[in-house]
């Protein structure tokens, strides 16, 4: 009888082991609903959609028997340009499919990232339109400033940021329904830190699940888990950059230079009442190539889209750390 021990045979055992499935990198947190008023419908071509905005009329005072006056109304344009063409594209070869066990699962995962890249990349670009106001600049509308940095230490947010991002949207009578703040992952965990969560000693009582606290966090990924004075906090890592720009607090206090991300904060109540106007004059779109010449099967995708800034007043950006 002969024993096998591992120095006799070294060579009948597989050196190097390889899990049959692939370890997927996880998907992004895209927010997964509209973020801006689609002009697609109206400019299917052209270069530039012009958007004409109207503005309020106001009343003056009447003298008996004298001539009315005639005041025209106060309009703005708005400018709606087809300025991104993005692409991606992989390919597999003969060889690969012939010789590689996970070459499928593999083709099928550059399939399903190549998607969620195309959603990352318009979604950032949607948010990127924030940084059409005026940079390093108070951004005020009615005398209420859209743009500003946090209030907390080194630009943190604050509670009462929150509560001034309410007072602008009411100064500038934007609806009440769906206000939304996005925020950075950085940016929850600081208004989480902000709790005070105070356990119960006496002995009789014991708030296992915190009730009546916060058990989730301010924000559960891009589901809306908290409300604070009518505004709805989500979390997103497609945050616009903020650069060394020189903002100050929302009560025009601590101006200083600030590098982090921007927070958006915007009425999502309906189509009109968004900030932002976009077209997608080529949803991503797909295509499959057998290429003979060199043996391998090719995929690719392209897009083409436009956003802009179409109601600032509907706009606050709240500068935070990162």
């Amino acid at each position: 009888m002969s024993n096998f021990t591992y120095a006799q045979v070294p060579n009948l055992v597989r050196q190097e082991l390889y899990q049959v499935s692939l370890e997927k990198q996880f998907d992004d947190w895209l927010v997964g609903r509209p973020l801006f008023d689609d002009k697609t419908g109206i400019f299917p071509d052209g270069d530039t959609l012009n958007v004409t905005l109207t503005a309020d009329r106001d009343v003056t005072d009447y003298t008996e028997n004298t001539q009315i006056t005639y005041d025209g109304m106060t309009t703005s344009r708005k400018d709606l340009t087809v300025t991104a063409y993005k692409q991606d594209g992989f390919f597999v070869t003969d060889r690969m499919k012939q010789d590689a066990h996970q070459s499928e699962a593999f083709y099928q995962e550059n399939v399903h990232k190549s998607g969620i890249a195309m959603a990352t990349d318009m979604e950032t670009a949607v948010l990127a339109t924030a940084n059409s106001q005026t940079l390093g600049n108070n951004n005020a509308i009615g005398g209420v400033p859209h743009r500003m940095k946090g209030s907390g230490t080194g630009g943190a947010i604050t509670i009462d940021d929150i509560m001034f991002i309410k007072y602008a949207f009411d100064k500038a009578y934007i609806p009440t329904e769906n206000r939304m703040l996005i925020v950075t992952p950085e940016t929850e965990y600081d208004l989480n830190k902000l709790l005070n969560i105070t356990e119960v000693t006496n002995g009789s009582q014991f708030n296992f699940d915190v009730q009546g606290l916060v058990q989730t966090g301010f924000g559960d990924k891009l589901n809306i888990v908290r409300n604070i004075a009518g505004i709805n906090i989500m979390v997103s890592h497609n945050l616009p950059a903020i650069t060394a720009e020189t903002l100050a607090k929302s009560d025009g206090t601590g101006g200083g230079a600030i590098t982090g991300k921007g927070c958006v904060a915007m009425s999502m109540a309906n189509d009109t009442s968004m900030p932002f106007m976009g077209v997608i004059r080529q949803r991503p779109e797909t295509e499959f190539f057998r290429n003979t010449n060199l043996k391998r099967d090719e995929w690719s995708a392209t897009c083409r889209y436009g956003f802009a800034l179409k109601r600032p007043e509907a706009l606050v950006t709240l500068a935070t750390p990162v």
